[in-house]
């Protein structure tokens, strides 16, 4: 398992970096939107309803990039906030709702891993409808969060990458106490105790280094890498909040991280499976390797967004 689970990384490194780093706008935005659909596409089939309501995140997406590359960016500057913060009023409202509910007994998954859904019900297109609302606004965060630079989007997703790290290590080495056993058996408070450590130790560490750019230097002498740790989440929330609102900021992220994990084990385990998918040899589907991030993404374009426009 860890050969293939390796070779997949690699793979998906090599086509994700490239787009970052390197490619316009418009190619990070196709390749990334392919991902989120796919994970939309899963999320679908968990809920009992077709796949084709992925379609939904596709059309977004589409159209979104087409306008970004038809109009100027200060036209469309506010229009990313009205679904980055239904988004996060979702996750910060509903899912801790929905939580709540699933710490009564649900199905386990069976042996196989294979899908064991309950017939189709009325309410599984509405639960589509959301999943590709939820999915498309996180896709937006991203592709907007790119816009804004590398530094953004990237100390984002870094963010998340280690509380989940973390949280797995930590958990491994320290765990006793479940955090909500009827969802996930795995995971316990010791481990997120380790993952909101790992955060907030990589949000200190990346505002102290960030002290290393020499004072009054003009943007354009700085260097590619100095750009991007000037505009890295952390360091933008440290400028205009100090060190008590980045702690309690990263605090909210790192929250928001375990309730998207904790939220994509709870649909697996109401569908009675072990992956999303089985797309990615050795971790799943792609719904697995993202639902951390799907609520991080809304409420950091909102904090980056918010707290530049202070300045």
């Amino acid at each position: 398992m860890l050969i293939p689970r390796i070779f997949t990384a690699l793979a998906l490194l090599g086509t994700l970096l490239p787009a970052l780093f390197l490619a316009p706008n418009w190619a990070w935005g196709a390749v990334s939107l392919a991902i989120f659909s796919a994970a939309a596409a899963e999320w679908s089939r968990l809920v009992g309803a077709s796949r084709r309501w992925a379609l939904l995140v596709v059309a977004t997406g589409v159209v979104w990039i087409g306008c970004h590359e038809r109009f100027p960016a200060e036209v469309l500057a506010l229009c990313p906030i009205v679904p980055c913060m239904i988004a996060t009023l979702y996750w910060l409202t509903v899912s801790p709702w929905r939580l709540a509910g699933g710490q009564t007994s649900v199905p386990k998954p069976d042996d196989a891993g294979m899908a064991a859904h309950a017939p189709k019900s009325p309410s599984s297109n509405r639960r589509a409808l959301v999943a590709a609302a939820l999915v498309g606004c996180a896709w937006v965060a991203s592709y907007e969060l790119r816009l804004l630079g590398i530094g953004p989007i990237l100390s984002t997703a870094c963010l998340v990458w280690v509380a989940d790290i973390a949280a797995y290590f930590g958990g491994r080495a320290f765990g006793r106490h479940k955090l909500a056993p009827a969802i996930s058996p795995g995971k316990t408070w010791e481990g997120v105790a380790s993952a909101l450590v790992g955060v907030l130790t990589l949000g200190l560490l990346t505002v102290d280094y960030s002290r290393l750019v020499p004072a009054g230097i003009q943007p354009a002498d700085l260097s590619t890498g100095q750009t991007w740790l000037l505009n890295s989440l952390p360091v933008v929330i440290h400028q205009h909040l100090g060190v008590f609102g980045l702690l309690g900021i990263l605090t909210a992220l790192t929250a928001l991280s375990v309730t998207g994990d904790l939220y994509e084990s709870l649909l697996k385990r109401e569908a009675g499976v072990k992956d999303s998918g089985r797309s990615l040899p050795g971790h799943g589907g792609f719904l697995d390797r993202m639902d951390a991030l799907m609520p991080v993404f809304p409420l950091g374009y909102l904090v980056v967004v918010f707290l530049s426009a202070r300045h």
